[in-house]
């Protein structure tokens, strides 16, 4: 009964902060309560700190720009967060696929677990609560029907009662608080997906070595597993190192002019990676995958397959320099620093399966170690206010910035924009001046009228 009613307390608190608002102040102030109320239901030695960090952390973010990436990556940490309370030695997909369940079904999963077994009660809970109920049902209808006839017996009275602002019942705004009461309470239970969390304890990280006497009894299929992927990895080394030399010939050759043809460069190369490294890491998996990591005269295809990595690891080089020409002549987007992150991915990738290989690892370690490095790097580029980053750098760095992509952005950079526009005005056409005039206009107004709950650190420091 107790977390019940700090539930409820932090469901109104919920509504307070989000109900008809954008986000701002209030993710930050919202993340704090959730870590403080699962301190009070778990041991706090307990709790995954390291998650509720890069919890914090992005909601710190968000209060700095709010943007849609950085939202997302905050609810993706508050699901790793649930779920990590729930199941500490959890994989982290696994965990934060259960924070997702818990955060809308935990509740239900907690009364399908305990319906049927024998019912204890907790410290500080009572049988009770039924009564609690019913005496706060009476007690509202008591407090309406009161109010209502002293208001008619009292003019006084009855201008008090006018003054109150009962827009707070409103039914939109009760259901909303009832939806937050739910997520508090389906957050703060203790049940969860049994099953899975065995599976994923099942899948260990190394690879187990069968004793001599079945290695004996298969080296037959071992040998004809070597032989066909030797000579698999052999030929594709060779097609990789052709790919390769042209490449470095059509780098070192003259220089790109053209847009489409610094485009083409650029979507080429990396389709090119993407193919490569799926069949490389495809392959490796299917022939590493068991007993031909214990065969004793595999030395030549671990050799092929490291000589396959470092190829793909060219690649990417490759891939990152035709990049960054792309960038250096025609500015930063979304998509060229997608192009950045899946390129630093691919090199971890690269090395989670080299290790898989020298050291004998499982195809779930692959999964575990990629799914924790994707998951730092998301939480690490929330850093970042990429929306501001890109507008510095395409009109410090570029010699014609593209104003259309800038426009099309987000809010954050609009008063980068607009001094830009000011400064070079004799360089921008006229509706391109004409229209970082009026979306400045317009962002200015809507930041106005933003309450203190939406407040982010552009309020902040325009208040100083």
């Amino acid at each position: 009964m107790r977390y019940q009613i700090r539930a409820l307390s932090a469901s109104f608190l919920f509504s307070w902060l989000f109900y008809g608002k954008s986000f701002g102040i209030n993710v930050l102030l919202m993340a704090l309560i959730v870590v403080v109320l699962l301190c009070t239901v778990r041991n706090w030695k307990t709790i995954p700190w390291r998650y509720a960090i890069a919890y914090l952390f992005t909601a710190i973010m968000v209060f700095m720009d709010a943007s849609s990436f950085h939202i997302l990556v905050h609810l993706l940490c508050f699901a790793a967060f649930i779920g990590t309370t729930v199941t500490v030695k959890t994989s982290l997909y696994i965990a934060t696929f259960i924070g997702f369940v818990q955060s809308f079904f935990g509740y239900v999963l907690d009364y399908i677990t305990l319906r049927g077994k024998p019912k204890t009660l907790r410290p500080g809970t009572t049988k009770n609560i039924g009564t609690y109920v019913l005496g706060a049902a009476i007690s509202i209808l008591a407090i309406c029907l009161f109010t209502w006839l002293y208001s008619t017996a009292n003019p006084v009275f009855e201008a008090l009662v006018q003054q109150v602002d009962f827009s707070v019942l409103s039914l939109p705004r009760l259901v909303f608080t009832l939806l937050g009461y739910l997520l508090f309470l389906n957050i703060g239970t203790s049940r969860h997906l049994e099953e899975l969390v065995a599976f994923d304890a099942n899948c260990e990280n190394a690879l187990k070595a069968p004793d001599k006497a079945f290695l004996s009894a298969r080296a037959g299929t071992l040998k004809k597993e070597y032989t066909v992927g030797t000579m698999v990895l052999g030929v594709l080394n060779v097609l990789l190192l052709l790919f390769l030399t042209t490449d470095v010939i059509y780098l070192t050759g003259p220089s790109i002019s053209d847009n489409a043809a610094y485009s083409s460069s650029v979507h080429q190369g990396l389709y090119a990676l993407v193919f490569s490294i799926v069949m490389a890491i495809g392959t490796i998996l299917y022939f590493f995958r068991g007993n031909l990591n214990f065969f004793n005269t595999n030395g030549a295809l671990r050799k092929l397959t490291y000589t396959w990595l470092v190829c793909n690891l060219i690649l990417v080089l490759t891939t990152w320099y035709k990049n960054w020409m792309y960038v250096a002549a025609l500015g930063l987007t979304y998509k060229r620093i997608g192009v950045f992150v899946y390129l630093l991915l691919t090199v971890s990738g690269l090395i989670t399966t080299y290790v898989k290989v020298a050291h004998i690892r499982s195809f779930w370690y692959l999964v575990r170690s990629n799914t924790v490095v994707f998951f730092s790097v998301l939480v690490l580029a929330t850093g970042v206010p990429w929306d501001r980053t890109i507008t510095w750098y395409n009109l410090n760095q570029v010699a014609r910035p593209d104003i259309a992509y800038l426009l099309g952005l987000k809010n954050g950079h609009l008063p980068q924009l607009f001094r830009y526009g000011k400064a070079h005005s004799g360089r921008l056409m006229l509706d391109q001046q004409t229209a970082i005039n009026e979306r400045y206009t317009d962002f200015v107004l809507a930041e106005k009228e933003k309450t203190w709950q939406e407040y982010t650190w552009y309020q902040l420091v325009k208040k100083q």
